[in-house]
């Protein structure tokens, strides 16, 4: 299991984003370059971005091309930016109205495969103001 207080405190760039409903904390998000690299391609060192507040806690690669994206998004607090890297890693944050919201404000509807109805497929979110988007696949 990860140590993601400790993450955090190492983390290059990280933001924190808040509710536009309540104010609440609907994520943080940190990004990690590791001192080994996770992988490599080309000889490029990747990072790790990880999360907690709106799934739990997580982490995922990050390839080495979308470093300074991310860092940047994160160092400006930017969750268009994040989401417009990869819609999953903010999945707090609505594309159409352009706010974030915390758990408590997004209904969630767990979609299934229709051959396989106990395999999960995805998670479609919908916003306070009714906009619908997939939070997880």
């Amino acid at each position: 299991m990860r140590d993601f207080a400790g993450d955090w405190n190492r983390a290059i760039a990280k933001a924190t984003f808040l509710c536009a409903e309540c104010g609440a904390t609907a994520a943080q998000v940190a990004l990690l370059i590791e001192e080994q690299p996770i992988c490599e391609k080309d000889g490029q060192a990747s990072g790790l971005i990880i999360q907690a507040g709106f799934f739990g806690e997580w982490a995922q690669i990050v390839r080495a091309g979308a470093l300074w994206p991310v860092g940047k998004a994160l160092a400006e607090g930017n969750a268009a930016a994040l989401y417009e890297i990869d819609p999953l890693w903010a999945p707090f944050f609505c594309p159409k109205c352009l706010r974030i919201y915390c758990r408590e404000h997004w209904r969630f509807d767990l979609k299934f495969d229709e051959e396989w109805p106990d395999w999960y497929d995805e998670t479609i979110g919908t916003c306070p103001q009714g906009h619908e988007r997939v939070i997880d696949d």
